[in-house]
């Protein structure tokens, strides 16, 4: 028999897969970056389609399958694209942070830290007031804690007090501002240094 396991879970992408199946990426809490299988969930009548959109978190329920997980429930917890449609640079930025995790993440592996520090970064672009120096901020330093806390970027007197930290407020954004540009060469200098 089976075993289902349920997880909170971001869809990072997804493709269509067959007549009415699609094949999702997943950054689940319980496994880490997945690959899932849905049959049928393009058809109008689906109980799943509607749960499963791009940069939305959800609860979902897997069977592990011969060469993927297969997709047997979802239950909608929030849905970033919908909460970014009317501001594109929020948008953007949930989809640069996702697509860093699948550059990043090879395989199944479980880390529930990072995947709360993605979480709780995406819940506070949503609630942040729409200016476009927040919202740079807030994008440096999620990126900088992901690399962090995957040990891309090592301590440092000057990243640390930003890439350590679990808090997000706007303090935080007002004190990351100015040193954006000096975190940003860090970030691209810590990808390029691992051939990412």
């Amino acid at each position: 028999m089976y075993s289902i396991i349920t997880s909170s879970a971001i869809v990072v992408r997804s493709r269509n897969s067959g007549e009415n199946g699609k094949i999702f990426s997943l950054f689940c809490r319980e496994l880490g970056l997945i690959k899932a299988h849905a049959q049928g969930v393009r058809k109008s009548n689906s109980k799943l389609r509607s749960h499963l959109a791009d940069f939305s978190l959800n609860k979902v329920s897997l069977v592990r399958g011969k060469n993927f997980w297969r997709l047997t429930g979802a239950t909608s917890e929030k849905n970033y694209h919908q909460s970014f449609r009317d501001a594109p640079l929020k948008l953007k930025t949930a989809a640069n942070v996702v697509r860093l995790l699948e550059r990043l993440l090879h395989g199944e592996e479980k880390n529930e830290k990072l995947f709360d520090l993605v979480k709780n970064g995406l819940d506070f672009l949503a609630e942040l007031p729409m200016e476009q120096g927040n919202v740079l901020a807030l994008e440096t330093a999620l990126v900088l804690r992901i690399l962090h806390r995957l040990g891309y970027v090592q301590k440092h007197q000057h990243i640390s007090p930003f890439a350590e930290t679990e808090n997000w407020d706007e303090k935080l954004l007002t004190a990351i501002q100015p040193k954006v540009p000096h975190l940003i060469t860090v970030i691209n200098q810590s990808l390029h240094e691992s051939h990412l």
